[in-house]
């Protein structure tokens, strides 16, 4: 059963900004197809490093957290790695709150960070829903709203969300 979402946000590992961090990728493939097709004298140059900053490019472009709260549970996936959607059911939450955080004090940075059983996916910020679940092992999602998140989880009936 599908249930309409009561929160959602999607967030881009990328800013504005980056472009320029980006740019010496191009200018390094830019130079390899030069020399590839004859218009620069041919260096020794390494395709595998091409093809590693490209594809280092593209995942800093592509990466995106999604994640969406309904009446069944939470709902989260980072694309292009996460193919499907993860879930985890409100009935294995045992509490869930929105918290400042230091991602690279507690995950040692941003993207998906941590082990198993205490295990990061954000972005960008400071602030991200902890869940706590019954066996425990913990979760956390970083949003970019979390004033609209602790409203969300306020307004889930206990029996969804045992603890809030």
């Amino acid at each position: 059963m599908v249930s309409l979402p009561i929160f959602s946000e999607q967030q881009s590992f990328i800013k504005h900004w980056w472009a320029l961090l980006l740019l010496p990728i191009c200018l390094m493939v830019g130079v390899a197809v030069l020399q590839y097709s004859g218009k620069l004298p041919q260096k020794e140059f390494s395709w595998i490093g091409v093809a590693l900053a490209i594809l280092a490019a593209f995942l800093l472009i592509t990466l995106r957290l999604h994640t969406r709260l309904d009446s069944t549970g939470l709902h989260y996936r980072m694309t292009p790695i996460h193919l499907q959607w993860q879930h985890i059911d409100w009935a294995e939450v045992s509490r869930a709150y929105v918290r400042e955080y230091d991602p690279l004090g507690e995950y040692g940075g941003w993207g998906i960070k941590g082990v198993i059983s205490n295990r990061a996916y954000n972005m960008a910020g400071s602030y991200g829903l902890q869940l706590e679940l019954h066996n425990g092992n913990r979760v956390l999602l970083g949003t970019q709203q979390p004033k609209a998140l602790r409203q969300v989880i306020a307004q889930l009936r206990p029996e969804q969300l045992p603890t809030i």
